[in-house]
């Protein structure tokens, strides 16, 4: 990446958690106590102190940075489930990818099964492994 992209882009990201730190901040100040009540409010807040404290490991020299920095930044991509509930769209999609994974995993079991009895028959019938 070339070092001005590189640059733009920490600066951007800077601004962007700038920004939700203060809509964190001024969602506690209004509402109170009842900001936890929510969990969209957790998830709000969970991400933008993952967030706040990437930054912080950025601003520290050194080659830790490197190793903390790749998992928050995952993190950060959680809020786009939150547009879920707002785009009808994107939420047929996650139900759908919901519904997909749930059966997936009966097919992948039985994959699995399939592959081990395959195996078994495959030993009965060879008899054995070969020498070389």
């Amino acid at each position: 990446m070339p070092p001005k992209l590189e640059r733009a882009m920490y600066i951007i990201n800077y601004a962007f958690t700038c920004y939700f730190m203060v809509e964190i901040i001024l969602r506690l100040v209004a509402r109170g106590a009842d900001f936890f009540t929510t969990r969209m409010n957790w998830f709000d807040f969970l991400i933008t102190m993952a967030s706040f404290a990437e930054m912080l490991v950025e601003l520290q020299p050194g080659p830790e940075q490197a190793r903390f920095n790749g998992g928050l930044t995952a993190i950060r991509l959680l809020r786009l489930f939150r547009l879920a509930r707002y785009w009808d769209g994107l939420n047929q999609i996650l139900v759908v990818l919901g519904y997909a994974f749930s059966s997936g995993v009966y097919l992948f079991a039985l994959v699995l099964l399939f592959m081990f009895v395959a195996g078994l028959l495959g030993m009965q019938v060879s008899g054995s492994c070969p020498t070389t």
